[in-house]
């Protein structure tokens, strides 16, 4: 596919990692929770958590606090610390990142628009810009930390998914390559972005670094794959489709035997 200066957006729906990563592993599931959701307004199956999810999402804000407080020149509070949750190799890794990168920038909800713009989530109020909220959106991201070697044109970011999960490889054209592409849209003079995957229960980190040459590439990745998802809504709004399940996935599915026997 060859990028054009603007992508041309078939339908009005604002993709994220959660919502690709949901299509790519199961397209019936993806209706069921999105899809119908786009087309009638209400979700067959709603989103739902689990105990994991919900653990982790308690130690994500725990490293949310700790990140600021640091940041700083604080020390963590003692709410924190003493939290059962907590683990105190989150202070280290984020002293460590901080030695070498002192701009943890504020800017962690970036969107892109369909001309490539990305904007944060507290620029909205510009009316030449599209609203990060915006169903217009053509991609949303949320990044637990980011940092950049300079404020004013920075040339080195780095930017940390915190995971409490089992430890995994990050594939090439994943998560990690998607906070690249929305990095090097939003700061123009980035050369080099690291994005790392850190297992803090495990004391292991993954990084997957990209370079400006990059972006070609990751621009034609995940536009491709945003219009399939597209066109998949779009064709929804006059035809339900019957979907593929993937069944190595069921366990982990909300939809019920009656909603998936609605794909026969």
């Amino acid at each position: 596919m060859n990028i054009q200066t603007e992508v041309p957006m078939i339908v009005d729906w604002p993709a994220t990692w959660s919502k690709i990563l949901l299509f790519l592993t199961c397209h019936w599931k993806f209706w069921l929770q999105e899809g119908s959701k786009f087309v009638t307004g209400k979700a067959d199956i709603p989103f739902s958590t689990n105990r994991a999810m919900q653990l982790g999402e308690a130690k994500h804000d725990l490293y949310e606090i700790a990140v600021k407080t640091i940041h700083m020149g604080l020390q963590v509070s003692n709410a924190v610390t003493n939290n059962p949750l907590w683990n105190p190799r989150i202070g280290e890794i984020i002293e460590a990142l901080l030695s070498e990168y002192q701009c943890a920038t504020t800017e962690k909800k970036i969107g892109l628009d369909s001309t490539w713009g990305a904007w944060s989530l507290g620029e909205y109020w510009n009316p030449n810009k599209v609203a990060f909220g915006s169903r217009k959106m053509l991609l949303r991201t949320k990044m637990d930390f980011v940092l950049l070697n300079n404020f004013d044109s920075p040339t080195h970011a780095v930017i940390v998914d915190w995971k409490s999960g089992k430890a995994r490889k990050p594939g090439t054209l994943g998560q990690l390559a998607l906070y690249a592409l929305v990095a090097f849209c939003k700061w123009p003079t980035l050369g080099l972005v690291d994005c790392a995957y850190i297992f803090v229960d495990h004391d292991r980190k993954d990084v997957k670094r990209y370079y400006r040459t990059d972006l070609p590439a990751l621009k034609n990745h995940f536009t491709s794959q945003i219009l399939t998802i597209q066109q998949y809504l779009k064709d929804a709004s006059t035809k339900i489709p019957t979907g593929d399940c993937t069944p190595g996935n069921c366990h982990w599915c909300a939809a019920t035997k009656e909603q998936c026997d609605e794909r026969t």
